[in-house]
């Protein structure tokens, strides 16, 4: 009967070994994905705070000369026609 409690105590043991070692990796698996989740999240502000800065900066006062020369074009601007019924109008088209 001694020889089965050692065996069984031998076993715990074991088991023991095997849950503290898989635990670990559980652990390790789930600060990972901590890490994981947080680098995207910044990777994704990131890509966004940029491509806000770069239309604001580089593409926005291009985008607003071309918004005027547009209204310019088709009447927009309040006048008799817009810039293209006066230059149709000078040129006799």
């Amino acid at each position: 009967m001694d020889t089965d409690i050692e065996e069984l105590k031998e076993e715990l043991r074991i088991q023991r070994k095997l849950l503290e070692d898989t635990n670990a990796t559980v652990r390790k698996m789930h600060r990972g994905a901590v890490w994981g989740r947080i680098i995207s999240w910044g990777w994704w502000i990131a890509v966004l705070v940029l491509t806000t800065a770069v239309y604001y900066y580089f593409l926005g006062p291009y985008m607003n000369q071309l918004l005027q020369i547009y209204t310019g074009f088709s009447g927009g601007s309040g006048d008799s026609g817009g810039l293209l019924q006066t230059l149709l109008k000078q040129y006799g088209l």
